[in-house]
């Protein structure tokens, strides 16, 4: 058996550059793109003080979980996020035998809580794509008040094995995304979606709108109906929450 660093994490990934603590991977990531590193490269850290997440929110980063980064040429951006959530919701599901779906744009869940969350850079004809998974000790959450967040708790081992299934699983997606743009990828977000129907609560500029999920667009715009009309948000835009 391979010893934990012999695991060899796959060519998409590039360069690798791996940390124990890191202020953020996205703020490392984005340093080295600007001092001329050669993509595509990735950083991962095992902990980070100041992690980034969607709109500008703070990522719970404890000791344990995976932080990644992956910087990579972007021809197309439309939807780049939800193209690596549907990698990442697979990949999930595959290495830990759980029922995992997205939640628009990018967030994954399990059992109603958040799991993981990608999000997107983009940087002239660059994209770097962070993703956070939970995969610290239970006991972490617990720590965290008003938490609404699940964790899978994994070994180093386990974890640098996820990491390679992880990319495993961007590959052919990316390969594809690039050639196609996410239209190719409709369908399989919303098969990996909860299903229509599902009650959202979406805030954008201040106004909240309560509907129910129609489905998703060719460019990731979310479709959501509202007192019998269809309403169209773009994911930059609105922020959003299941209604329970």
């Amino acid at each position: 058996m391979a010893t934990e660093s012999e695991i060899k994490i796959p060519d998409i990934a590039g360069k690798v550059f791996e940390f124990s603590v890191l202020p953020s991977t996205q703020t490392k990531a984005v340093e080295l793109l600007e001092a001329g590193e050669s993509l595509p490269f990735s950083v991962i850290a095992n902990a980070q003080s100041n992690g980034a997440g969607r709109l500008g929110r703070n990522w719970f980063s404890p000791y344990g979980g995976i932080y990644i980064s992956w910087a990579a040429e972007a021809k197309i951006f439309d939807a780049e996020p939800m193209a690596i959530a549907i990698a990442v919701c697979r990949a999930i599901s595959e290495y830990t035998g759980k029922d995992a779906v997205i939640k628009w744009p990018n967030d994954i869940m399990i059992d109603g809580k958040k799991l993981a969350g990608i999000l997107a850079q983009k940087i002239d004809g660059n994209v770097i794509t962070g993703i956070g998974i939970n995969t610290f000790d239970s006991d972490a959450i617990s720590k965290y008040a008003g938490s609404k967040m699940v964790t899978i708790s994994l070994s180093s081992r386990q974890r640098r094995e996820f990491i390679v299934r992880i990319f495993e699983e961007i590959e052919p997606i990316w390969k594809k995304y690039q050639k196609l743009g996410f239209a190719a990828f409709v369908e399989q977000f919303i098969s990996l979606s909860f299903p229509q129907g599902t009650k959202f609560r979406v805030s954008k500029n201040d106004i909240n709108f309560l509907g129910t999920f129609a489905g998703i667009t060719e460019k990731g715009e979310l479709l959501l109906e509202v007192n019998g009309e269809t309403e169209k948000f773009s994911a930059g835009e609105i922020s959003i929450v299941m209604d329970n």
